[in-house]
């Protein structure tokens, strides 16, 4: 009887021992660190092989420490790794695709330490060949001041993220005006702003992507114009009219402008003048307009104002106010 008290008390032992061996093991298996990480999309999703392509990743489970690599047909093994890889949250991570791939659509992977993401549609990432040089077949508006600040959209072909525009000043692209690029609309048209300050007259504005640098052309030339100086008045046609306003009348001169502004003086400048009604400006060197009202009898200077001040006083803008 011993004996056999002695056995179960063995049997018993062990069936304890197993027990705390299952627990433990479950314990260990359960504490992986985080869980694996998902990418659902990635912005922009293209980018040439040779790599520089600036992308924002979103997904899940991202922590400090992340790495990017985009595969290369053979999942994350022989990818091409992303550098400046910066985890911007739980969801978000920014980086810069790799270069020296090959040409074609494969998966983002991103790895922390609880595992590597899966590849799916939405971590798709299409490495594009370089191809040709880019062309520019137009520029819309083709001008604007030396000043810069002018958005211009540019249409032609082969432009990719990353591309570069400069206007240039009479030697091609050496010291050209760079134009900050607002975005990449699509693979032909981009739309910047003009920089400044530049040198005015007519030059060619050029696109570099990784293919190279388009040609200069008549189509891709842009005008930097001189800043506008102030309006001067060259002569009024009728240069009279009754003192009840109602006169229409053509004003010759240059330098004009929209928005533009017209007065006739009553004999202190614009100080206490007739504001004309009906003013177009038709083009910089004629504006239109009618004669204001209410106005007192005699020979007075009209002004035209613009965003670049008043224009003088000259016996060629002199207008008569007639009584009765």
């Amino acid at each position: 009887m011993p004996v056999l008290i002695r056995s179960l008390a063995r049997v018993f032992a062990g069936v304890l021992a197993l027990g705390t061996f299952v627990v433990l093991g479950d314990a260990t298996a359960s504490s992986a660190t985080g869980t694996n990480p998902t990418v659902t999309n990635v912005s922009p999703n293209t980018g040439p092989t040779t790599g520089g392509t600036a992308i924002t990743i979103t997904g899940t489970g991202f922590v400090a420490g992340a790495t990017v690599v985009i595969g290369q047909g053979n999942g994350p093994f022989k990818a091409a790794a992303a550098t400046n890889v910066n985890v911007v949250s739980s969801t978000e991570i920014t980086a810069t695709s790799g270069g020296g791939a090959i040409a074609g659509t494969f998966s983002l992977y991103v790895t922390t330490s609880g595992g590597t993401s899966a590849g799916n549609s939405g971590a798709d990432f299409t490495y594009s060949p370089v191809g040709a040089a880019p062309t520019v077949t137009n520029v819309s508006p083709n001008t604007g001041p030396t000043s810069g600040g002018t958005t211009i959209t540019i249409t032609g072909t082969g432009f990719v993220p990353g591309s570069r525009v400069v206007i240039g000043q009479g030697e091609g692209t050496i010291g050209a005006i760079a134009a900050p690029t607002n975005g990449m609309v699509s693979s032909t048209e981009i739309t910047v702003t003009t920089g400044g300050p530049a040198k005015a007259g007519t030059f060619s504005l050029f696109v570099t992507s990784s293919g190279g640098t388009s040609a200069g052309n008549s189509d891709d030339d842009f005008t930097y114009s001189p800043v506008e100086f102030t309006a001067s008045v060259r002569g009024i046609t009728p240069n009279s009219g009754p003192t009840s306003g109602g006169t229409a009348i053509t004003i010759t001169g240059i330098f004009f402008a929209s928005p533009a502004t017209v007065v006739i003086g009553q004999g202190e400048g614009t100080v206490g003048a007739i504001a004309a009604t009906n003013v177009v400006v038709v083009s910089s060197t004629e504006i239109t307009a009618t004669t204001g009202g209410g106005a007192k009898a005699g020979t007075f200077s009209l002004y035209v104002t613009t965003n670049n001040g008043v224009s003088s006083s000259s016996s060629r803008d002199d207008f008569t106010y007639e009584s009765g």
